[in-house]
């Protein structure tokens, strides 16, 4: 039988055609759907219904009665205020919309990249925050037209603008699927940060200051180990070469390989923990003589064999670097299972993320 009242229903987003096909309608201002006064609720699904109400159909009867408990249940379901919201959601942005944001947080598995999409005030304080998510169908061809304009692959820290789409479930919540990024405004924004650097230094008299000291005679270059490099090269007594022992220093790389050459006397050991001198198993190089180029390992495109070549790194966790790509910078394998912080030391200077 018709209703005499109006009744609010829970329609999933998928099967809004159904509802408006058996009679249902959608209220804008409350937004959620409804069965119109007058409506036969034959065909409804029961699960649309408010819980204190329920479809009683005779056998073999077209009628239709609606039950109520002895009173109305207070409030609504979590259940129910989550699907209302996604139904909003889905009404509201059904397409895809280019965001603004900064990738605070990067973590990739299968294949798949989750960042965490970021936008911050210009004191660096949070505005909001969002997770999101590139599909490895994705983000393969993304990453490579992100490093070929960029010169890297994505990476946290820097600002993006994506063409997302905003998911809503209510067991998992909320976060933006991208399905493509602009590179040049990364670009734009990082020439715009140096803009703003040099407008700084000039502004503070820096710069000017800066072009009048004459240039260093001792040198013109410097390279700073970390002290974790340092003890990774104790460890393994690996020769460090000194200028102050060994001369003038110079190294040469074409991009993948490297070597040097000096023009003093021959490289000595690093000093291990215990302050003593490690003793190189090398004979003496002659002036000018180069060591054998040392490759630095590509943890996207390695093979499984190449990979367990570094120290410490056998076939499990090998075949877990693998799964894990891509990686945007070397940092992103600490998320690997098996590599902590002692491992990621002693190899980090071994390879690198392109």
């Amino acid at each position: 039988m018709p209703l005499s009242i109006r009744v609010d229903l829970t329609v999933p987003y998928a099967r809004k055609e159904e509802a408006k096909a058996l009679g249902a309608r959608w209220d804008g201002d409350k937004r959620t759907w409804f069965a119109p006064a007058g409506t036969d609720l034959q065909g409804f699904d029961q699960r649309w219904l408010p819980k204190n109400c329920e479809i009683d159909a005779e056998p073999g009867s077209s009628s239709t009665t609606i039950g109520t408990d002895s009173g109305p249940e207070k409030g609504v379901s979590l259940t129910d205020l989550l699907n209302r919201v996604k139904g909003v959601i889905q009404e509201g942005l059904p397409d895809a919309v280019w965001v603004r944001a900064e990738i605070s947080e990067l973590r990739g598995k299968n294949g798949h990249l989750y960042p965490t999409l970021t936008e911050r005030d210009e004191r660096g304080e949070i505005l909001a925050q969002c997770k999101g998510a590139i599909w490895k169908s994705r983000a393969e061809p993304i990453t490579a037209k992100f490093e070929e304009v960029t010169g890297e692959g994505l990476k946290k820290d820097i600002k993006i603008l994506c063409l997302a789409k905003v998911r809503y479930d209510p067991l998992y919540g909320l976060d933006l699927i991208i399905e493509d990024v602009d590179p040049s405004h990364t670009l734009g924004d990082l020439a715009a940060k140096l803009a703003r650097i040099r407008e700084w230094l000039v502004k503070d008299g820096s710069y000017e200051r800066n072009r009048g000291l004459p240039a260093p005679v001792e040198f013109v270059r410097v390279a700073v180990i970390s002290p974790e490099t340092l003890a990774l090269l104790a460890r393994h007594q690996i020769p460090l070469l000194r200028t102050d022992e060994d001369g003038t220093v110079t190294v040469v790389s074409d991009g993948k390989t490297w070597g040097e050459s000096v023009s003093g006397k021959s490289p000595r050991g690093p000093p291990g923990r215990d302050d003593r001198v490690a003793v190189a198993t090398h004979k003496s190089k002659p002036a000018g003589a180069s060591k054998s180029p040392s490759r630095i390992i590509d943890i996207n495109t390695a093979s499984q064999k190449e990979l367990e070549a570094l120290l410490g790194i056998g076939p499990v966790i090998a075949q877990r670097i693998i799964e894990g790509r891509p990686y945007g910078a070397v940092d992103d394998l600490r998320r690997v299972k098996g590599i902590g912080e002692k491992r990621m030391a002693e190899i980090r200077c071994l390879v690198g993320a392109r």
